[in-house]
């Protein structure tokens, strides 16, 4: 059965691969957007990613995940109009998926239960906040999936890495549980296929892709730490930390540079990094190299969070350490590579 799985996403893969390029579907413009103009497009890659990932959901789930499914589109329809410019603006993209996911959250009673914070979590007890709280969370989760799609292999790698932790947990924990395992399974094998030719560069998530996984994931996320309430929720934070600070580092940049927040640009931490290694490394190898280096990071900090996923206080310290790392290395790197620009 995996087996017939693996074969069937990877020909339904290479089947879009060949048709959207033939008839040049969905091709990656790179002069659309700042954001783009560092990624190497020699090879015209098609942003396919998040239809590749419906379409294996909807072909691998069953229809007990209905719903999801259809929220899922919605979400995927959303990414797919930002990548063919149809709706351009930022603010309408949030307005769209805010209320997308406020209709999500309320009609699966999808909620946060705890943050161990005795005020917030009374907070929280009321209905219309926790909904408040869900949607909040799942666009921060959105949007920042999307700020960290800069790189190949980046925003799959990370999701995969992700929910590799999740599934180490589970087998090698008996009191921890996976409501949805057969669907992880599904989802995990799916990236995978994908991030094969998503590393080389030969197709991208794009804005559809990177707000579908999101989506997914956080639901996903959300259900699991219900089940397993002993679970610190600052672990799940820690798992998602990077697109969450990457969102929040953002805005506050360019509000302080009194740049519009709401632009794309090529100024997020994966960018110097990526700038960074073009006077280290050799320039086919840049961009893949950019994304280990970055999901390599976060692979040392999970492995040591396995160790206290009950401990709240020592998920806050590693969440704060990675935001101190994450701060100090991007002046470092903008640092150097101001230096590097003028020489």
């Amino acid at each position: 059965m995996l087996i017939s799985q693996i074969v069937l996403a990877t020909s339904l893969l290479v089947f879009f691969l060949f048709v959207f390029k033939k008839f040049n579907i969905l091709n990656d413009n790179a002069l659309s957007s700042s954001h783009k103009k560092i990624i190497n497009i020699d090879n015209s890659p098609v942003l396919i990613g998040g239809i590749f990932l419906f379409c294996c959901m909807s072909i691998f789930v069953s229809n007990d995940f209905i719903s999801l499914k259809i929220f899922g589109f919605l979400i995927l329809c959303i990414g797919l109009f930002s990548d063919k410019n149809i709706i351009h603006n930022p603010q309408i993209r949030i307005v769209f998926q805010i209320l997308i996911l406020t209709i999500f959250v309320t009609l699966n009673k999808l909620q946060i239960e705890e943050i161990r914070v005795v005020f917030f979590d009374s907070l929280l007890q009321n209905r219309y906040f926790n909904i408040f709280f869900t949607v909040f969370c799942l666009a921060i989760l959105l949007n920042g999936s999307n700020f960290i799609d800069g790189l190949n292999g980046l925003t799959t790698g990370y999701y995969i890495l992700i929910f590799s932790v999740i599934f180490y947990l589970h087998f090698s924990n008996s009191n921890i549980e996976i409501d949805n395992l057969i669907e992880f399974k599904i989802l995990i094998i799916c990236m995978f296929i994908f991030l094969a030719f998503n590393i080389f560069g030969k197709c991208f998530l794009g804005d559809g892709g990177a707000y579908l996984v999101s989506f997914l994931a956080g639901y996903f996320l959300i259900k699991f730490y219900n089940l397993n309430l002993v679970i610190s929720p600052y672990f799940i934070a820690l798992l998602l930390w990077y697109p969450a600070f990457e969102t929040l580092f953002s805005l506050i940049r360019r509000s302080v540079s009194k740049f519009n927040v709401s632009s794309a640009d090529n100024l997020h931490l994966h960018h110097l990094i990526l700038f960074y290694l073009k006077t280290k490394v050799l320039n086919n190898y840049i961009n893949p190299t950019a994304s280990i280096l970055i999901i390599f990071y976060n692979f040392i900090i999970f492995i040591i969070s396995l160790k206290f996923i009950n401990n709240s206080k020592i998920m806050i310290i590693l969440i704060l350490l990675n935001i101190l790392n994450y701060v100090i290395l991007y002046n470092q790197l903008s640092k150097l590579n101001s230096k590097n620009f003028k020489s």
